[in-house]
């Protein structure tokens, strides 16, 4: 497939000859340097908070190369063969991207990924091979059980799939300028490589504008959208228009303004690299936009002749460029599986073994795939053609395969529970609550206030004999066997916990003050859903459970972060509203004081997460000291026995995925019962 444009078009007016794209070293040092970020990102190097942008230096690299390909082969041949275009690109990228996956499946077999990462190879594969994981990750935005599970180890697929898709349309893009520019744009510009130019900084504009407008929306689709993100792959490309004829500085006095602005946009780099963040409101598309015009400024000056190129050509920078590729594609599942808890090791030991598996696999890929593939020595390319189809089946197949042995996805991963409310009356006869499970003695810890505990000296207490249970996906983890519990001792039993959804109103955010998309619906959807439940279980007694109010908040257009005074006292308010809903009926609300988080498997755990939350248990027993209406179960003391919180007790994981649900069945039925005790335990009566 070729599309002709008259060579003579490209000498019209008498312009210089195309300069040849020589192979620049200093580049390769670039490509070395972006990648270093990345991998210090994602190793948790503490300086390097913003290394995420080494993918928008990828993309204004890729973009420049790509986009100076296209336009010396239609100048120097007067068209551009698509075909031949296209299956480079893919002979170029295919087989790493192919091999890791396999690898990745092939550590599935034996074991390495949990159940959420193995559930989710069943579509992570497919959309990786189609070069779609990005829209995969997107359309996953609002799904809470994405956003608490563990990362896929095909995750990173994302950038090279709007890599791929950019190099699918930019040809069309580039053609169809120089088509226009041939009927008549190019008389009156005298140049069709202006009219490319115009044509690729307009749609960055787009593409900006675009950026700026999902990201108050979704963050994830700002950041993760091919529409989002071309514009730092076009401002590459609109750096290949201007600099096609001739990408030398000819002037002294050009090339010293050039060598200063190169510094001024490598210090610019570096602080972005070091101050930026996901979440950060600057970023889009301000700061990608920074990123991409300073690495434009960059690529330009490391093709000159001066200190900047041979800074960047020094070998081992150019070494990790060339193999960058690989170890971008291997480094993430590698750092995946080789955990502080797999390996004992952490801190600077532990990023020191993973580089070294990841370089050794990534030296290994280039030398004996990448590298023969692409030149042809390995497969010809009516070979690969046979071999991908066959190659695609194989490791969908396995996907599926592999996935199939992954438990089903827990009920509190699920993105809502809207299933209408159910009432489990006790059955009959029922068990005596006198030999309901009696609370064990707690254990006391500092700062926490013992479960209420019956005495002999008062009068008999009242228990609950109806009990509805809310809150967010940690109650939820627990309701199912905390109603067969109650069920047991003859108290009637309704859940309406709505995973995604807390206790209150207002809208959990970031720590920009952007709202979490996939709790935008809960405002109005939580007191439906508690009066509902009110409503159906006529309940003498609310047990109300939920983590969500432990984040920063918006409640009517102001932004409360979490813990300061002003946030206090709206949360209090709140919560007097959420206690308003659920005793309309005349029940008692017990609020759960919940249990530090702890490291688990699919999740770390924070200092600031154990603050927050002692801060939030806090807050609730200010609550029920305000309000009569109000108690508290102290579940924090039962499942944290000692501080710092453990994370085995009784000799059971409680929380082994992500430090917080209740995942185990052992667990959740050990835990429940330690609920369904205390809450049997308070006096109802008036």
């Amino acid at each position: 497939m070729q599309t002709a444009i008259t060579r003579e078009t490209a000498t019209a007016g008498g312009q210089e000859p195309i300069e040849p794209l020589r192979h620049i070293g200093a580049l390769d040092g670039l490509r070395g340097v972006a990648v270093a970020v990345v991998l210090a990102y994602h190793g948790d190097v503490a300086w390097f908070g913003g290394g995420f942008l080494g993918v928008s230096m990828f993309f204004t690299l890729s973009g420049f190369l790509i986009t100076s390909l296209l336009l010396r082969e239609w100048a120097g041949g007067g068209s551009v063969d698509l075909r031949r275009f296209w299956s480079r690109r893919f002979r170029r990228l295919l087989p790493a991207s192919w091999m890791t996956m396999a690898a990745v499946l092939a550590l599935a077999m034996v074991g390495v990924w949990t159940a959420s990462q193995l559930r989710s190879l069943r579509l992570d594969v497919p959309f990786a091979i189609a070069e779609l994981f990005n829209w995969h990750l997107i359309a996953q935005g609002t799904s809470y059980g994405a956003s608490v599970s563990a990362p896929s180890p095909l995750q990173h697929f994302w950038s090279l799939a709007v890599e791929q898709q950019f190099y699918v349309v930019l040809p069309l893009v580039v053609l169809g300028a120089l088509t226009l520019a041939n009927r008549g744009a190019g008389a009156r510009l005298r140049n069709p490589l202006v009219a490319v130019g115009v044509v690729l900084g307009a749609l960055a504009l787009a593409s900006a504008a675009a950026n700026w407008h999902f990201a108050r929306v979704s963050v994830d689709r700002a950041y993760l959208g091919t529409d989002t993100r071309a514009a730092e792959m076009l401002v590459g490309a609109v750096l290949a228009a201007a600099t096609t004829r001739k990408l030398r500085v000819a002037s002294a006095r050009a090339r010293r303004a050039l060598a200063a602005c190169a510094a001024v946009a490598l210090t610019a780099l570096v602080i972005l690299v070091h101050t930026a963040t996901v979440s950060a409101t600057w970023l889009y598309p301000w700061g990608l936009l920074l990123t991409a015009a300073a690495t434009a400024t960059v690529v330009l000056a490391a093709s000159q002749e001066g200190l900047l190129a041979a800074g960047l050509s020094v070998a081992p920078l150019v070494g990790l460029g060339r193999i960058s590729y690989g170890v971008y594609l291997i480094h993430w599942p590698v750092f995946l599986w080789l955990t502080p808890a797999r390996t004992g090791l952490d801190g600077w030991l532990l990023l020191a073994v993973r580089l070294t598996i990841t370089l050794g696999a990534a030296w290994v890929s280039f030398r004996m795939l990448e590298r023969p593939v692409r030149l042809g020595s390995l497969f010809s390319t009516r070979t690969v053609g046979r071999v991908l189809p066959a190659a695609a089946v194989c490791l969908v197949v396995t996907a599926l395969l592999v996935s199939a042995s992954a438990p089903a996805q827990p009920a509190w991963q699920r993105a809502s529970d809207e299933r209408p409310i159910e009432v489990v009356e006790p059955p009959s006869p029922p068990t005596s609550i006198a030999e309901s499970p009696s609370p064990d003695p707690p254990t006391t810890v500092p700062g926490r206030v013992p479960a209420p505990q019956p005495t002999t000296t008062s009068p008999p207490a009242v228990p609950a004999s109806r009990v509805l249970f809310v809150g967010d996906s940690i109650a939820r983890s627990l309701q199912d066997d905390f109603g067969d519990v109650l069920g047991s001792l003859g108290v009637a039993f309704a859940g309406a916990s709505s995973p995604g959804c807390g206790l209150v109103t207002g809208f959990p955010t970031d720590e920009e003050g952007r709202v979490a998309q996939m709790t935008s619906a809960c405002d109005a959807a939580i007191p439906r859903r508690q009066l509902e439940g009110v409503s159906a279980a006529s309940p003498d007694l609310v047990v109300a459970m939920s983590s969500w109010e432990m984040t920063n908040r918006q409640v009517d257009g102001t932004w409360y972060p979490f813990g300061t005074p002003g946030f206090d006292a709206v949360m209090t308010g709140l919560y007097g509203e959420a206690v308003d809903r659920l005793a309309s009926g005349g029940a008692r609300v017990a609020l759960v004081l919940l249990p530090d988080v702890v490291e688990g498997a699919e999740q770390p755990v924070g200092a600031q997460e154990v603050e927050r939350n002692r801060h939030l248990n806090a807050l609730l027993e200010a609550v029920a000291a305000a309000d009569p209406r109000v108690l508290t179960v102290d579940l924090s003391s039962r499942v944290c026995p000692a501080d710092p919180c453990p994370q085995v007790v009784d000799g059971l994981e409680l929380r082994a995925l992500d430090g917080r649900h209740f995942d185990d069945p052992a667990a959740s039925r050990r835990v429940a019962e330690w609920l369904a005790a205390d809450v049997m335990a308070l006096d109802l009566a008036p």
